[in-house]
């Protein structure tokens, strides 16, 4: 209107006044709303955000080695555990064997009978061999607390097993070599049977071993006569290569990973040449891991040589286990009896067990 005073700046407030006079519980109501609305999301978010940052610390924190000057600093021991990586693969292996002992190895009314002494003894063996692979740089700060934990004195890349025929050592390399494509980080496994049947029984044991593990079949990237390619736990493309014993053929199968595992079965029957003109090469390779497997049947070969030879102290160079159904003391005796333990153990193995359990 034409001749009216704009409002003072008192009289602006005395109508503010009035009108939060008029309803104060609902302004003051609204005002405060309005101003917590702006402010606690915000709080929130910054403590939100603290807490990812401290999380995303401690998980650097942990996949980072521990340079040797600040294991020995004043309050190591008070600061945030470090993950072991080598721990977790032991684990994750371990665990696998256990899935198979009580989804693969069944009777014929569905229970699980698991592995026989034996095999476990074995896959224990084969399982210290690879301690190197599992641990990597972690291995010296790991190596004391290992060999007590294990039961072992010193680290061995490589393992002998002699079985008695029909004792299961087929199954027994079948389930630690699906264990570990199964679990570990970048592997080939590598098995040179003496024959096409015996190389064709031990990868069709791997196949039906597998869905276990790995129960999404898109894992699994492909299959054939020779090779079993599969994702494992961490994201790897492992591998399992079986063969059989022909020199001819067999030139180029090395590893291709990081790490490597030789499986011979029947040593004792396996030809020099094919051992040395094909085997001996990958293993000169780092992170490789030699397994050999025979029966008590012959003994003249160049590798019964080879795992006979000793230390000066009498320690054998190569680890070696024999399973027999006598004992020794009874063999330097000539008291060979019928009834043993581990002869009992077998045979409830085998009277349990399906025709996966044959081997």
């Amino acid at each position: 209107m034409l001749g009216t005073r704009p409002p003072t700046a008192t009289a602006i407030g005395a109508a503010s006044r009035s009108r939060r006079s008029a309803a104060p519980h609902e302004g003051a109501e609204e005002g405060r709303y309005t101003r917590l609305r702006h402010y606690v999301p915000t709080r929130r978010l910054k403590e939100w955000g603290r807490i990812q940052v401290d999380k995303e610390k401690v998980r650097r924190a942990s996949m980072l080695p521990v340079p040797m000057w600040e294991r020995y600093a004043p309050g190591y021991a008070d600061r945030v555990p470090r993950v072991c990586r080598g721990d977790q693969r032991l684990g994750d292996l371990v665990d696998a064997l256990s899935v198979l002992d009580q989804k693969y190895l069944l009777d014929e009314n569905g229970r699980s009978t698991g592995r026989s002494a034996w095999q476990k003894e074995m896959n224990d063996e084969c399982i210290n061999a690879c301690l190197g692979q599992m641990y990597g740089e972690e291995l010296h700060a790991n190596l004391p607390r290992l060999m007590r934990e294990r039961g072992i004195s010193e680290l061995r890349t490589d393992v002998l097993g002699l079985w008695p025929r029909r004792t299961g050592k087929t199954v027994s390399t079948s389930m630690f070599a699906t264990a570990v494509v199964a679990t570990q980080p970048g592997v080939d496994v590598l098995i040179y049977s003496t024959g096409e049947r015996a190389s064709k029984s031990l990868l069709d044991n791997c196949i039906d071993m597998i869905p276990h593990l790995i129960p999404d079949p898109r894992r699994v990237k492909y299959c054939n006569q020779e090779v079993l390619a599969v994702y494992s736990k961490t994201g790897h493309l492992n591998k399992i290569k079986s063969y059989p014993a022909s020199g001819n053929k067999l030139r180029g199968t090395g590893n291709k990973e990081i790490s490597g595992i030789v499986i011979c079965e029947e040593i004792f029957f396996m030809d020099i040449k094919l051992f040395f003109s094909i085997i001996a090469p990958i293993l000169v390779k780092k992170n490789v891991v030699l397994i050999m497997l025979s029966s008590h049947e012959s003994k003249l070969n160049f590798a019964a040589k080879m795992c006979q030879a000793c230390y000066p102290d009498g320690t054998r160079i190569i680890r070696t286990l024999e399973f027999d159904f006598v004992c020794d003391d009874c063999k330097m005796n000539g008291k060979f009896v019928v009834f043993s333990p581990s002869l009992v153990d077998i045979y409830t193995w085998h009277r349990k067990g399906s025709k996966s359990n044959d081997g």
